[in-house]
């Protein structure tokens, strides 16, 4: 299988290198936004944790819609951080090199998001990565993904198909679950604890 082969490190410190000038922002990412950005208007939060963030597309756009008293964002590659930093310079937040399963914070944060990342986590891996992120909210932990079925559509060699739902059911202390579908083979997944 290519998940024992997998290693998410390596993979993303090798592409997180040109992930930004490759990236295309087309109206299938203007959809998911504008859908995030509606939903995240029906909770209340001021505080986030973003996992993930990536050269901070999703960081830029909570800032800008947001009015949030602190926002902190993980990435495991420094060149994404380093892009995440300029492209949210005008915002005040604290970025940091980590991968999930070596983030250590003794906070908690009203909401601990990240999308299209938990796709990226190994089967084996997938419910330990969710028990831990949800030690790290007080309120609320969202993730955007695809493929919760896995015969939607055909997976890329780097994504899994994980049941976020279940998982999120067997996780202490949540209290509601949601799934808000955005396109055909994406959700909203909302944990409330």
């Amino acid at each position: 299988m290519f998940f024992k082969k997998y290693m998410p490190v390596d993979y993303w410190t090798k592409r997180g290198k040109k992930y930004k000038d490759d990236f295309v922002h087309n109206e299938f990412f203007k959809i998911q936004e504008n859908a995030l950005v509606d939903y995240l208007k029906t909770i209340q939060f001021e505080s986030v944790l973003e996992y993930g963030c990536g050269f901070g597309r999703i960081t830029k756009l909570l800032l800008d819609n947001f009015e949030l008293k602190k926002y902190k964002a993980f990435d495991l590659s420094e060149e994404q951080i380093n892009n995440a930093k300029k492209i949210c310079s005008n915002h005040n937040v604290e970025f940091e090199v980590s991968t999930i399963q070596d983030y250590d914070d003794n906070q908690k944060y009203d909401l601990v998001i990240g999308v299209e990342i938990l796709m990226h986590v190994t089967p084996t891996e997938i419910r330990n990565v969710l028990e831990k992120l949800s030690h790290l909210t007080k309120n609320h932990m969202i993730n955007v993904d695809f493929y919760e079925d896995p015969y939607v559509t055909k997976l890329a060699k780097h994504n899994f198909c994980h049941k976020y739902s279940l998982i999120y059911e067997g996780l202490s202390n949540v209290k509601n679950i949601r799934k808000v579908k955005i396109h055909e083979n994406q959700s909203i997944f909302h944990a409330q604890f």
